[in-house]
């Protein structure tokens, strides 16, 4: 029996850990979440080159990501 209570100790430390760290996480998520809507607000042609060049990375490195997959599967002949 006190090694069951010792358990269940253990597993209630355990789960109020993991609910501070979860509340701490959204906590600090949503201060970031405000100070980018702020930023976007203060400098909204820079936000859009921002997005823009990110988007262009992006497309690049799976375009790139594409050609060497298309690249390096062989060719099969189904007529033989």
């Amino acid at each position: 029996m006190r090694t069951a209570a010792g358990i269940g100790r253990k597993v209630i430390r355990a789960e109020d850990q993991a609910t501070r760290a979860a509340a701490s996480t959204l906590l600090e998520a949503g201060r970031k979440a405000v100070a980018a809507d702020r930023y976007v607000k203060r400098h909204p042609w820079g936000s859009m080159l921002l997005a823009a060049g990110a988007a262009i990375v992006v497309t690049a490195v799976a375009g790139r990501l594409r050609s060497n997959d298309a690249s390096a599967s062989p060719a099969t002949d189904d007529a033989g």
